[in-house]
């Protein structure tokens, strides 16, 4: 009965120390970001699931109920902190963004 008491409760802190882990295995994903500009760059830095691994981000401005693509960019993770850079974007108002992520293994 002990042996069994000492299971369940071992199992817990094994499985909660497991899931602390936030290296997710698969997807990658952008969880917050932001933008601003940067002399004549448009810089998008957030956080990711994922360790490292290279973005490719599609960036897209709203105005007036209209969507207009601006362009693309790669940025790249490292420590799960993202950082993108891009050039010749004119003036976004507002800035949405979509994006594919490859981790690296």
């Amino acid at each position: 009965m002990r042996s069994l008491l000492l299971a369940l409760a071992i199992v817990p802190l094994y499985l909660g120390s497991a899931l602390a882990c936030d290296d997710h295995v698969g997807t990658c994903e952008i969880e917050d970001w932001r933008w601003y500009e940067l002399l004549d760059d448009v810089v998008i830095e957030g956080s990711a699931t994922c360790d490292s691994g290279k973005a490719q981000i599609r960036l897209y401005s709203e105005s007036g109920g209209e969507t207009r693509f601006l362009g693309v960019t790669r940025g790249y993770i490292e420590g799960h902190a993202l950082r993108a850079s891009v050039s010749n974007v004119s003036d976004p108002k507002s800035l949405s963004i979509k994006y594919s992520i490859n981790p690296d293994s």
